[in-house]
């Protein structure tokens, strides 16, 4: 089991299956596959664009598949959780779902999420990403610095997480409350460790880089 509340068969799925690089390959063979996607379009036939109707519905049907993925698992959550030694077959505890359902869902889940996207960006590159609003949300400007610190936070919050985790004194107790406060921290400092990162290590040598590029192409053009 992959679900989180399954204690140790998510302990075993961590270890055997999770962490393997092909598990977590999809997404971003799926954004490969969006950007050559997009170029390809660009180069052969930049003004190739859908209907209005096709546009509205692959964008509606693109969100629809993101609010079912995030509400799909609601089910599971209704149980006691397994601790990390417990058995959902022998102690009653865990998700409570079957074995089929928990494949199909720690099969599909990423793959679905990753098309879902797909769908989204190509539609929002050509500018028809245009139901419920969407794209004003999306063209918002604040989303830009936002954007430059992503990457830095996918890095840096493993480590956050487990500095937090390994850590503590005392054991979790759940509540939606003290989970939503300590998710929110866990955010604000992955944030301001990546904007420290940024700040630090990022753009100073992207500026350096991109000097060094722009000289050894000079060189090449004076030759």
């Amino acid at each position: 089991s992959g679900h989180l509340f399954d204690g140790k068969q998510t302990y075993n799925f961590d270890r055997d299956f999770y962490i393997k690089p092909w598990y977590r390959a999809t997404p971003y063979i799926i954004g490969f596959l969006c950007a050559g996607l997009w170029h390809e379009k660009s180069r052969l036939c930049p003004n190739l664009g859908l209907t209005k109707c096709v546009g509205t519905i692959l964008s509606l049907f693109s969100i629809s598949i993101l609010l079912f993925l995030v509400f799909v698992g609601s089910s599971a959550y209704q149980h006691t959780p397994c601790i990390y030694y417990q058995d959902v077959h022998t102690d009653s505890c865990g998700s409570g779902w079957d074995k089929p359902s928990l494949a199909l869902y720690n099969s599909l889940v990423r793959p679905a999420w990753s098309i879902a996207l797909l769908i989204m960006t190509l539609l929002s590159f050509n500018g028809q990403f245009t139901a419920l609003g969407a794209s004003m949300v999306l063209n918002w400007n604040g989303w830009n610095p936002l954007s430059r610190l992503s990457f830095g936070m996918y890095l840096l919050h493993p480590m956050v997480i487990q500095v937090w985790f390994l850590s503590r004194t005392s054991k979790f107790y759940y509540s939606g409350l003290e989970f939503l406060f300590l998710y929110a921290g866990a955010v604000s400092v992955t944030f301001m460790c990546s904007l420290l990162l940024g700040l630090v290590v990022e753009w100073p040598m992207s500026k350096i880089t991109k000097k060094l590029e722009h000289r050894l192409w000079e060189n090449k053009q004076g030759r």
